[in-house]
């Protein structure tokens, strides 16, 4: 179930996902649930023309990992953050950048 409101939750190779707050000025916090160790992750934000911004590479150990995603400096807009391991899109989150 992916739902996008004031938060976005996902369950997928990432365990448990929730991205807020959403809309956000763009300091975005990704709070995972795990039941193992995943390494090699990467985070890449796309904009609504399907161009690759940023990616982050995180490796996440079990439990509850807490990303903290400074994307102030991007324009006002929707964004999707995809979450690749060994270059598959395993999740898709929709970001939305608002000034206020």
């Amino acid at each position: 179930m992916m739902k996008f409101d004031e938060e976005s939750k996902c369950l997928n190779l990432l365990g448990e996902t929730i991205v807020y707050p959403n809309p956000s000025k763009g300091l975005i916090k990704l709070e995972i649930k795990l039941d193992e160790v995943l390494n090699d992750i990467v985070l890449t934000t796309i904009d609504l023309f399907g161009r690759e911004i940023d990616d982050f590479n995180y490796n996440f150990d079990e439990g509850i990992n807490i990303i903290d995603l400074d994307l102030s400096n991007y324009p006002v807009g929707i964004y999707f953050l995809n979450a690749k391991h060994e270059g598959e899109i395993h999740a898709t989150f929709k970001l939305t950048i608002i000034n206020e």
